[in-house]
């Protein structure tokens, strides 16, 4: 008893403890409190600095493009301004350039970002120039023009053209100033603020493709990049495509190096190109992955603190249950007694109770079951030596197998029948313990009616057609048994079978000295009977003139009986000679069809008389085959036979042959009285008659079908029926075309 408490203890050792359940309880819902708040915290977070970043730098690309617009529109006025002064109309009247070289000097002294000035005629000659020059002037549909100059390195700076007019406004020439930009890229390419990773490109279409002018700071290796087809740049969401495309905006997107990045975009309409400021978006939300980082190691900590508190709370709060459980692990068979410990004063403290309450009548009801088990299962054990003294006592043998075919328990009977004792089949195969064999063959493993019952769930039935024997283990010899095997089912799960099998050796004798007996006898009735026949035969032609019409009568009556008795006499001879194996199948060679028709004719003849139709389907071909054409005969005659005498007048008999691919099928039908279905399991067998039989003719034997039967195995075939009782019967024989030299039984 002790061992069973204490097996109970570790088992529920073994079982996770409900304090570390509410533990871990405790725990998860701190770590989802604090898991939401971080990612939430994180989140949030990132979602503000990521429209702060895009803010930033949507204000810093309008600032870059008012500081562009407003250099070059200072850079137009500067120009015109220069091109209003008198000096240069009178330059330009009269061909002469030698004032330019001062004014030029006078710039440069006023800081005016100037590299070149050229004068240029009305007709586009150029008349002089000063610093870089420019070779020709473009065409100008208003008084100025901005063209901006690209080199190598990219931006290079801009050329204002202005036309020089006199007070009549009427044209004279004109004036080209030559700006440079690189203090303006400086300013522009600026972005420090934002971090290493920003950028400023601008960019431009140049015969439908996007070329890249500047993605470097100043003072940088900057070379202009094709990024291929502005609509195809376009169409992959390229930022500066989408700004030469005359689109402003923010977003995050993809840059020309593959990363992704923060970008503002505009149109500068002035130069027509596109301006586009950037940042990594990891260097920008570098700040928010450190929070993420501080948050993870914060939410750690705290997790670590909750899982102490939390061990200490639920150990606290379930330690009443705990000592309850304990208290309840020692209940058992002599140790019922459990004393209310729990007092606080809530369910805890009612579970306690109702376990007190339980513990008391478990002892009662405890103390009544174990006198109820030990009277039961003293009426088991005698119902058990009772089952046990009936089986053993027993003649036929019984085996037991489980669903697998082992043998699980076997009777003495079966002992003796095996040859081998109980301990030595108990968990060996039925097919090594009932070593089988049918008509004195071995069984084939597969075909073993213990294996097919329990296959197949149904029974097998003793049938005395099948001559079943069993092998002696220890002598070796074949003693023949009846068997039959009933599967044990519980609903439809199979748990096993039951084989029967009982010694028919002696009714076997039995049988052999009847059937010499009636031969016997037979042969003996034969030579008074032959006696009989003649002298009635002579009496009723010698004497028939001076016999009175009453005794004529009885020597009809004693003539019809006499011919019965030899037609049983003969009958029996024929059982007798078949069982005996005194008759021997006499294989001839020749046409089953002309057989037929033969045949087929003799029964018309007898079916004409007792008015029942006819009716024959023979083939047209030939139906070659070997048999014994007398015994052959016999099996039809019979079958005809009882197909035209239990038929009622107007009915109607069919015979039929069909070919098959080994074998021929006769078939003969009737619509008579049919076999009853409780008759038809006995109808082959010797001097058997079915009841409806009996009422309809007395004068039958019951051996017809027994010699049919017996002569078709000896010529290797079958024969089978079908029939319905009132409706009419079916016999099929099936016949080999080519006779075994060992019949089938």
């Amino acid at each position: 008893m002790l061992k069973s408490r204490q097996r109970r203890s570790t088992e529920l050792l073994q079982h996770k403890s409900f304090l570390w359940r509410v533990a871990l309880y405790m725990l998860l819902l701190a770590a989802l409190t604090v898991g939401t708040l971080s990612f939430s915290s994180f989140f949030i977070a990132r979602s503000y600095v990521e429209r702060a970043t895009l803010a930033q730098l949507s204000s810093l690309v309008a600032a870059k493009e008012d500081s562009i617009e407003e250099r070059l529109r200072q850079d137009r006025e500067y120009a015109v301004l220069l091109a209003s002064r008198r000096e240069i109309l009178q330059m330009v009247n009269t061909g002469k350039s030698e004032e330019l070289a001062p004014l030029f000097a006078q710039l440069l002294h006023e800081e005016i970002p100037v590299v070149g000035m050229t004068l240029f005629s009305a007709d586009g000659d150029a008349i002089g120039s000063v610093g870089i020059s420019t070779s020709r002037v473009p065409p100008m549909a208003a008084r100025t023009k901005l063209v901006p100059l690209i080199e190598e390195s990219g931006w290079a700076g801009h050329n204002v053209f202005v036309q020089v007019r006199d007070d009549a406004d009427v044209l004279q020439g004109f004036l080209v100033v030559r700006y440079e930009v690189e203090e303006l890229l400086t300013d522009v390419l600026s972005v420090e603020t934002l971090g290493d990773t920003a950028e400023i490109l601008i960019g431009e279409v140049r015969e439908e493709e996007l070329v890249l002018l500047h993605y470097r700071p100043v003072g940088q290796f900057n070379q202009p990049l094709n990024l291929g087809l502005l609509r195809d740049q376009y169409n992959f969401g390229d930022v500066l495509a989408l700004a030469l495309s005359h689109v402003e905006g923010v977003q995050e997107a993809e840059d020309y190096r593959g990363n992704q990045v923060f970008a503002a975009y505009r149109y500068l309409p002035v130069l027509g190109w596109g301006l586009v400021v950037k940042v990594d978006t990891r260097q920008a939300l570098s700040g928010v992955f450190a929070m993420g980082a501080t948050l993870a190691v914060v939410s750690l900590v705290l997790l670590i603190l909750t899982a102490l508190l939390s061990v200490v709370i639920a150990h606290n709060v379930t330690a009443p249950l705990r000592r309850l459980s304990r208290k309840v692990l020692l209940l058992g068979p002599g140790h019922w007694g459990f004393h209310k410990s729990v007092h606080t004063g809530d369910e805890v403290e009612m579970l306690d109770r109702v376990t007190a309450d339980l513990a008391c009548r478990l002892k009662v009801v405890y103390e009544n079951l174990e006198e109820e088990v030990r009277v039961q299962t003293e009426a088991q054990r005698e119902e058990y030596e009772k089952a046990r003294t009936i089986l053993e006592s027993i003649q036929h043998g019984i085996v037991v197998v489980d669903k697998k075919g082992m043998v699980l328990d076997q009777n003495a009977a079966a002992d003796g029948l095996i040859g081998c004792n109980k301990l030595s089949c108990l968990g060996k195969s039925v097919q090594e313990v009932l070593r089988l064999h049918l008509h004195k063959r071995p069984v084939e493993p597969g075909k073993h009616p213990v294996l097919g019952c329990l296959r197949k769930k149904v029974p097998v039935r003793a049938v005395p057609e099948v001559r079943w024997s069993i092998l002696h283990e220890k002598n070796g010899v074949l003693i023949p048994i009846t068997l039959s095997v009933t599967p044990i089912l519980d609903g439809k799960k199979l748990l096993g079978a039951i084989a029967v099998f009982y010694d028919i050796t002696e009714e076997r004798r039995v049988d052999y000295l009847k059937s010499e007996f009636i031969s016997l006898a037979s042969h003996q009735l034969r030579t008074p009977l032959s006696t009989l026949q003649w002298y009635i035969e002579l009496l009723t032609s010698a004497g028939e003139k001076k016999l009175s019409g009453e005794q004529r009568e009885y020597l009809r009556e004693m003539e019809i009986a006499s011919r019965r008795m030899a037609r049983l006499v003969d009958a029996l001879l024929h059982a007798a000679r078949l069982e005996g194996k005194a008759i021997k199948p006499n294989r001839q060679n020749f046409d089953l069809r002309e057989f037929m028709e033969d045949v087929a004719e003799e029964l018309r003849s007898f079916a004409k008389t007792s008015k029942i139709a006819c009716e024959v389907q023979i083939p047209d071909r030939k139906c070659p085959v070997s048999t014994d054409v007398i015994l052959l005969h016999i099996v039809l005659q019979n079958l005809f036979s009882n197909a035209v005498k239990y038929t009622l007048p107007g009915g109607q008999v069919e015979i039929a042959l069909q070919e098959k691919p080994t074998a021929y099928e006769i078939t003969v039908s009737d619509t008579g009285i049919g076999i009853p279905k409780g008759d038809q399991k006995r109808i082959f067998e010797r001097l058997f008659r079915a009841d409806n039989v009996r009422q309809l003719d007395t004068d039958g034997s019951g051996l017809g079908l027994y010699i049919s039967r017996m002569v078709m195995d000896s010529l290797g075939g079958d024969i089978r029926f079908r029939s319905s009782e009132e409706k009419g019967t079916v016999f099929t024989v099936y016949l080999p075309k080519k006779m075994r030299k060992t019949p089938k039984r």
